[in-house]
């Protein structure tokens, strides 16, 4: 017979062993130390498994408000490199600096050897259309 795996079924297996010892008390009788281990055990652990459901549920509203901070900060952001473009100028290299791409000049054109556009040509064995 396998044993218990989850936390649950641990629990179930604990709390079901002492109430099996309650209701057949007087047929264990002498065996008090490790009945009061086994229900003092559970207690411990019924205490721990209460703190660690607290703490997610803790863990998830730190979440929440982290993520509601970090949007802030996204919009906060946003506007601070706003702010910097304006003041430094759209075409000023510091810009990268605050992570801004400044404004820079296109990069002309390559102009084929001969000066004309070629032609489009289709592929033998192809048909356009």
């Amino acid at each position: 017979m396998p044993g218990p795996k989850t936390q649950a079924e641990v629990i179930g297996d604990f709390e079901g062993l002492v109430e099996a010892a309650e209701r057949n008390a007087e047929r264990l009788e002498g065996s008090d130390k490790e009945y009061l281990a086994l229900k003092q055990g559970l207690a411990e652990i019924k205490a721990l498994k209460a703190e660690q459901e607290a703490l997610t549920a803790q863990r998830q509203a730190v979440t929440q408000r982290f993520n509601a901070a970090v949007a802030r900060t996204k919009e906060a952001a946003i506007t601070f490199r706003l702010l910097v473009r304006a003041k430094i100028g759209h075409r000023n290299e510091l810009l990268v600096h605050f992570k801004v791409a400044p404004l820079r000049k296109r990069a002309p054109r390559r102009q084929v050897a001969s000066g004309a556009r070629p032609e489009l040509v289709a592929e033998p064995g192809t048909t356009s259309g």
